[in-house]
């Protein structure tokens, strides 16, 4: 998939088009900032994804500690959409206050689940997300599209 320009809501930066995210998202939440970006359905999408995701939050003020955990998410995120989806993919990236504090929530769309292959490794991704999520959840998108989300509060 070639590289897209990246439309952020109120400007553009780098990959995709801005789109209002609303499946699973809480009524209360409303984004003061977001990216939608298209992925390749390939193995190298959970690296290009995080150096996006590097990116953005430092450009948001979001980085440190703060932004590797937000990294190791979108990994998992999109490692398993990789391993057990089918294509397309999109990534998109919120940020918006609650309780005054800065919030990212990550969400990663995809075609459905693909047929189960039971030669690939089986990790510790639910552990990992738990650990460093403060919610999250799935759903779908309108037909044939599903999401999975993850909201990340600072430390």
């Amino acid at each position: 998939m070639p590289e897209q320009p990246v439309r952020e809501k109120g400007g553009t930066a780098a990959c995709g088009s801005s789109r209002e995210s609303r499946a699973g998202r809480p009524a209360a939440i409303q984004p003061s900032r977001s990216l939608t970006c298209p992925l390749p359905h390939s193995v190298s999408s959970p690296a290009r994804a995080r150096r996006l995701t590097r990116c953005l939050l430092n450009r948001w003020g979001l980085s440190g500690d703060y932004g590797a955990r937000v990294e190791v998410v979108v990994s998992e995120l999109v490692t398993n959409a990789v391993c057990y989806a089918l294509p397309d993919l999109g990534i998109t990236w919120q940020m918006f206050s609650r309780d005054g504090r800065s919030m990212v929530r990550v969400e990663v769309t995809d075609g459905g689940p693909a047929v189960v292959r039971p030669e690939l490794e089986h990790g510790r991704g639910t552990q990992v997300m738990d650990a460093l999520a403060c919610a999250r959840g799935a759903g779908q998108r309108g037909e044939g599209r599903f999401v999975r989300w993850v909201e990340v509060a600072p430390p």
